[in-house]
């Protein structure tokens, strides 16, 4: 098996959205992007590029109706 050539930006974004994951799971509400952006060390908008991902692949879900 060859061995595959990992880039650091792609561990580090595979390691936050697993951070994000395992916040989500600890909450027994809803949360908004402020409250799950405010746990962690990086800026609001990194948590807002990284949620996409794991909405599209069925991992979370946002309301409709109040964003969270």
């Amino acid at each position: 098996m060859k061995a595959v050539a990992v880039q650091p930006q792609l561990f580090q974004a595979l390691y936050r959205r697993l951070m994000l994951l395992e916040a989500l799971g600890d909450e027994e509400k809803e949360s908004s992007l402020g409250d799950l952006a405010a746990r962690f060390p990086w800026d609001k908008s990194t948590t807002h590029r990284l949620l996409p991902t794991l909405r599209r692949r069925g991992y979370v879900d946002q309301d409709s109706e109040t964003g969270r």
